[in-house]
């Protein structure tokens, strides 16, 4: 399928001429959109009109501004099987209803006192172990299904020799395509491993007709009205904290993608409160609650068309085909094999997921106290234990979620002192050097108190911009502080930082009592005194040298020309082969999760010199060509 390219808009604009491409962005979406409804057993068409309708009221609420495409959530296929089957699918959609206004009541939170405190609640060491359940208790449906099987491996629906061929087959060009696809295939790894499989059922003669062939060309799709059901609310509702967490990812994940801050204007608030409402009302209509969907956002990454009106269009065809019954026929017409060989991958990469929340929190997590609240999650929400109390029972996700928020909320953190460490944030997060890596006792998350931008040229990185502690403007970045085991000196930690900084790592010779001699005389390592429960804490203070950058009185986007500039000019053939150019100290601090207020600019003026790149590697390695570099230098 041909990609249409429609460049340049970033405001809402709705065009008749969009709708093919609007159509394409729903295309994308398609795969993943009805794997959700086929395998918890709602109406594949009801999901089409409520992921239309849900994208319609997030554009509203959201005033237009965000290019994003909300359908069917995968967090909730674990719930909807349990609850369908326990409560009945009106009972069950009472539950879906109540998870939307959990979202909504976030939305409000973060309006009112700031997204720390849904960051308090709701740390990596709940919401990882969460998400890694769901994908861990759908495991048995995956395998169930694949060897031809009803979901509870109840009854064999297909002989399970011809089973196994057809998933693995399914499974197989699924993950050909996510890992080898290009262009527009990459974006559609499932729809392309249903196809596949579709064809192959059907010459192995193990697809049902009969229902394509009574279906109406126009109906009007099943809707499902929601029956009061408190289990099911208290069940399902503690599901839906991952989720909205993750909604933080995905805006952020945009507003790279466009050059915009979408975090304020519209405001995580309002796009959190368009997400909750849209999931409310699909789950008020029978359809499956509603997220942003990651692969419409890479399709906007490489069409580079940032138009939301062109997800008007996406919602007005996804509603217009949920009214076509022989969609809904031949979607579920499709053998379950298939869709089990499809799952087991799916299902193992939401709890992959899961895992990376929980790695973020890097050593920590043999901490005692977050060592308990991750065990217990994990064991209750896998075991089967249930309270039952009268009429009313709670088990698995359900359990463990509130379990997990209660632990995080009572049980008591360390407040164990400590002697010295050394702050780090930006690209030192992920590589501190070997040097002070051999003298860490332990790592503790925590913001930088100062705020930060790319303010400086570094000498180390062929003038390449990187982030120091400036007065006005900049932002408070994730940081870590990096307790030094107890024979460490107050005079030492500050030659290892010194050293780190100026890229002499093992060189004892060299002392930061020596910087004069170095002509280091803009870099000071400064202290913070109790900090994060360490008595001194050093860091880094470089002078801003960037003069553009320091003063107010120009504007962000001449800012971010120069920023982008100095960065693309750091390329060299020594800076690339050691990765240490600027856009690579740029993509390095974006994996850390730096958003300063120059980011966005910043990022946008690399790909657009790197002839519209779509991300920042891509825009590296072309950079790179231009100037000889690659693949001279392969990495």
């Amino acid at each position: 399928m041909k990609i249409i390219n429609k460049q340049g808009l970033t405001n809402y604009s709705f065009q008749l001429s969009d709708i093919l491409l609007g159509a394409q962005m729903l295309f994308v979406a398609f795969g993943a959109l009805v794997l959700v409804p086929l395998l918890t057993g709602l109406d594949p068409n009801v999901a089409l009109f409520t992921a239309g309708l849900g994208t319609l009221i997030f554009q509203l609420i959201t005033k237009g501004q965000v290019p994003v495409f909300l359908a069917s959530s995968f967090a909730f296929i674990a719930p909807i099987i349990y609850g369908v089957k326990t409560w009945g699918i009106p009972g069950t959609l009472c539950g879906l209803t109540a998870a939307g206004c959990l979202y909504i009541v976030f939305s409000l939170i973060i309006q009112i006192k700031g997204i720390q405190v849904i960051e308090r609640l709701f740390p990596p060491v709940v919401t990882g172990p969460m998400i890694m359940i769901i994908g861990l208790i759908l495991a048995p449906v995956a395998g169930n299904m694949a060897m031809g099987k009803t979901g509870d491996g109840a009854i064999q629906l297909i002989p399970e020799n011809i089973a196994l061929f057809v998933s693995l087959i399914s499974l197989a060009v699924t993950v050909l395509i996510s890992i080898i696809g290009k262009g527009f295939f990459k974006l559609v790894p499932i729809l392309c491993g249903i196809v596949v499989g579709y064809i192959l059922s059907f010459l192995l003669g193990i697809v049902d007709f009969s229902n394509l062939s009574t279906a109406e060309w126009f109906v009007i799709p099943n809707f499902v009205l929601p029956e009061w059901n408190i289990e099911a609310i208290l069940f399902i509702v503690p599901v839906a904290i991952a989720p909205a967490i993750e909604h933080f990812g995905d805006i952020l994940a945009i507003g790279s993608i466009t050059g915009k801050n979408y975090l304020k204007q519209p405001g995580i608030h309002r796009t959190l409160m368009g997400d909750g409402i849209a999931t409310g009302i699909a789950s008020f209509f029978g359809g499956p609650p509603n997220t942003t969907y990651s692969e419409v956002t890479g399709a906007v990454a490489i069409t580079r068309v940032f138009n939301p009106g062109v997800m008007t269009w996406a919602a007005i065809v996804a509603i217009i085909l949920s009214f076509v019954g022989k969609i809904g026929a031949i979607l579920q017409s499709i053998p379950v094999p298939v869709m089990g060989g499809i799952m087991l991958l799916l299902f193992g990469a939401i709890m992959v997921v899961g895992m990376n929340h929980l790695m973020s929190i890097g050593q920590e997590l043999m901490i005692p106290r977050n060592l308990v609240i991750v065990a217990l999650m994990m064991t209750v929400g896998i075991s089967g234990l249930s309270i039952t109390a009268m009429d009313f029972s709670i088990q698995g996700i359900g359990l463990a979620g509130i379990l997990g928020v209660l632990l995080n909320l009572f049980l008591p953190h360390s407040r164990e002192k400590y002697e010295i460490g050394i702050l780090v944030y930006g690209s030192m997060l992920g590589d501190p050097g070997k040097e002070i890596q051999r003298h860490i006792h332990k790592i503790i998350p925590t913001t930088t108190p100062f705020k930060v931008e790319y303010a400086r040229k570094s000498k180390n990185r062929s003038n390449a911009p990187v982030l120091v502690p400036v007065e006005q403007d900049g932002a408070h970045v994730k940081a870590h502080v990096i307790v030094l085991k107890p024979d460490m000196s107050e005079e030492l930690a500050q030659n290892l930082l010194y050293r780190r900084a100026i890229n002499f790592v093992d060189e004892p010779a060299i002392v930061y009592s020596d910087k004069v001699k170095h002509e280091n005389m803009g870099l000071e390592i400064k202290c913070l005194q109790d900090f994060e429960n360490v008595n001194h804490v050093f860091y880094t203070a470089f002078r801003p040298n960037i003069d553009s950058v320091n003063k107010p009185d120009i504007s962000p986007d001449e800012k971010s020309k120069e920023l982008a500039y100095l960065a693309i000019e750091s390329v060299n053939q020594d800076t690339f082969c050691m990765q240490r150019d600027g856009i690579r100290c740029l993509i390095e601090d974006r994996a850390a999760g730096v958003k300063t207020p120059l980011c966005d600019a910043y990022i946008r003026e690399i790909l657009n010199r790197a002839k519209n790149a779509i991300d920042l590697n891509e825009a590296r390695l072309r950079i790179a060509k231009q100037k000889g570099i690659y693949p001279e230098c392969h990495l």
